[in-house]
């Protein structure tokens, strides 16, 4: 379905994708950071997580709807 996007359109996708995957990495090192600081740290990856994961539908939404009116 990709193939039948003009390049605008492949474009913004490459960058909806960039973005996700800076979050993603984002959130990796957080967690890993936490991992180091034991049980404490656990409320602070709860709204770490929580934080990733309303960015991360605020983002698949935006996409989806770019996306559609296509």
């Amino acid at each position: 379905k990709l193939e039948r996007f003009p390049a605008k359109a492949d474009n913004e996708l490459n960058l909806v994708v960039d973005d996700l995957d800076q979050k993603k990495a984002k959130l990796e090192e957080r967690i890993k950071s936490i991992k180091k600081k034991g049980e404490g740290a656990y409320e602070d990856l709860k709204t770490g997580l929580n934080m990733a994961w309303e960015d991360m539908n605020f983002a698949f939404d935006s996409a989806k709807e770019r996306f559609n009116r296509i």
